[in-house]
């Protein structure tokens, strides 16, 4: 078994014990019920698991750059509702 990482646009999949990434593949071309073994601690995980993981990381970081995109909307809607503010030099 020679070791990889499994990963789909830059997310990789991690171990479920360890939270590490590389793996022990078995022989390609893999199938979901095929087993990996983590480098690390040696736990087994399916490759459907895996791929899963996968897509559950994706959707995370997707929901916490929404999150940013929503915060800094609203934090630019406020500023432009008060209008154009001049520096005068003295404090307010």
């Amino acid at each position: 078994m020679d070791a990889m990482v499994i990963a789909i646009l830059g997310v990789p999949a991690r171990c479920g014990g360890c939270g590490t990434f590389p793996f022990h593949a078995p022989q390609a071309p893999f199938r979901l019920d095929d087993m990996f073994v983590c480098v690390k601690c040696h736990r087994k995980s399916a490759y459907g698991q895996l791929l899963d993981s996968i897509g559950k990381e994706a959707m995370r970081q997707a929901k916490q750059a929404l999150k940013f995109l929503r915060e800094r909307s609203t934090m630019r809607k406020a500023l432009e509702a008060h209008g154009p503010r001049r520096w005068t030099g003295r404090s307010v």
